[in-house]
């Protein structure tokens, strides 16, 4: 696969988040079903345009009667006096044919191409919302484990902040200069401190995992993640004009099953409308006593033949197919004001949707720079506590504001990415 940096012999995967996207698209077996569905409506359209083809078959009846049926002949045929009955006929009697059968004004047959296009165009729409589902799916658990690894990273560093602590204190504690209780809380912080790293490299591991299930690739493979947690350098700037709802899959899907009613009614009309066909037969009868196809002699031979028109006018049917049209109109006019209401609710979601990711936008923004501030606060505080004009409860103060800024952060990270993930799949733009 171009673009996707593999190592075999390590079994790894270095993936940016549209490389994750790809590779799962093309290895989920969820998707290739559906796009078989799509192959299926293909020959369904074939078989549709078949119909317009002319039909020809080939038929061979053969029969043969051990007993020849008695025919009456009236009087004065053949000088007869009288009626008399005699057996007239032949036991052995086949007929040899060729028919040809076509379409000269069906206009029904036309339509229902349309409509499987039709269909197979939504069932298309359906395919690539899907897809977009499965890539809203890969993009979660992707940003999922871009968050993980933010949270071991933070939980390394409280680790190595309560590492220094510990050293400092077990210092001043062998020199005598603080308490035994101060030293064995620090190494206790310590220890809980480590607890939170086991923990946050569990969930990275466990993200990792999800992300190879989503993707469809063992879960085994080494997957490097090539890009960051990239936070915009401004607001989100973004249109609110509604056009974009037409070009939603949800709305084409509504739009073409509303193109299907209407080729639906359509064909309900053209059904009483008369049906011609050309026909034309082509036909060799065979009369002997016994089955002796011997073509040569043409006296048991002779030709029966004809090409006409064949015209079939519905009549039951200019009366029972009014209640059928206004059935297909009502539905047609129940699925505009269902499109109307679902264009109204898309648009307040898009329009919500953005409100909240400006806002997330803003706590982000807000948060690091206390994050950042926090880790100021924290250089000087531990200079202090080296040179011995800080008291370790006054150290736990600052420790403590300075995990409220990290959870503030993470937290702030976590529902950006979440707003910006839910704005995206609303707007269609994974």
């Amino acid at each position: 696969m171009m673009g996707i940096r593999e190592t075999k012999a390590q079994n790894s995967l270095t993936l940016s988040l549209k490389q994750a996207q790809t590779l799962g698209i093309e290895r989920r077996f969820d998707l290739k079903a559906k796009l078989q569905e799509t192959e299926i409506l293909q020959q369904e359209i074939i078989q549709k345009q078949q119909n317009l083809l002319p039909d020809v078959k080939a038929t061979a009846n053969i029969m043969y009667h051990p007993q020849v049926q008695s025919t009456l002949i009236p009087a004065g045929f053949g000088g007869l006096s009288e009626p008399a009955v005699l057996a007239l006929g032949a036991k052995s009697i086949s007929v040899f044919s060729l028919e040809v059968k076509h379409t000269l004004y069906n206009p029904s047959l036309k339509t229902e191409i349309k409509i499987a296009e039709t269909i197979k165009l939504k069932e298309e729409e359906a395919h690539r919302e899907e897809i977009l589902h499965v890539k809203k799916q890969i993009t979660e658990a992707y940003l999922n484990v871009l968050l993980r690894k933010l949270q071991q990273q933070i939980a390394v560093f409280q680790e190595q902040r309560l590492q220094e602590y510990v050293d400092l204190m077990e210092g001043k504690y062998t020199n005598g200069v603080v308490v035994e209780n101060d030293y064995l809380r620090v190494k206790l912080d310590y220890k809980n401190i480590q607890e939170q790293r086991f923990i946050s490299q569990h969930a990275y591991e466990l993200g990792l995992a999800n992300l190879c299930y989503q993707m469809n690739i063992p879960a085994s493979t080494k997957i490097i993640l090539s890009d960051s947690l990239a936070v915009p350098s401004k607001e989100i700037i973004t249109s609110k004009d509604s056009a974009i709802l037409d070009n939603l899959s949800k709305f084409r899907q509504l739009s073409l099953e509303k193109q299907g009613l209407l080729l639906q009614e359509k064909k309900q009309q053209q059904s009483v409308l008369p049906v011609v066909n050309l026909i034309g037969n082509y036909s060799q009868q065979y009369l002997n006593m016994a089955f002796n196809y011997n073509y040569t002699d043409g006296k048991w031979w002779s030709p029966y033949s004809y090409v006409g028109l064949q015209i079939a006018l519905p009549i039951t049917k200019q009366f029972t197919n009014t209640s059928s049209i206004k059935k297909l109109s009502l539905r047609n006019s129940q699925l505009s004001f269902r499109i109307q209401q679902e264009k109204a609710n898309v648009s307040f979601e898009i329009n919500k949707s953005l409100t909240t990711l400006n806002n997330a936008y803003q706590r982000l923004q807000r948060t690091q720079e206390n994050y950042g501030f926090a880790q100021k606060v924290y250089d000087n505080q531990k200079q202090q506590l080296q040179l011995g004009n800080l008291s370790y409860d006054t150290l736990l103060n600052t420790e403590l504001s300075m995990s409220t800024a990290e959870r503030n952060y993470i937290s702030a990270v976590h529902e950006y990415l979440i707003a910006q993930l839910i704005f995206n799949a609303i707007t269609e733009q994974l």
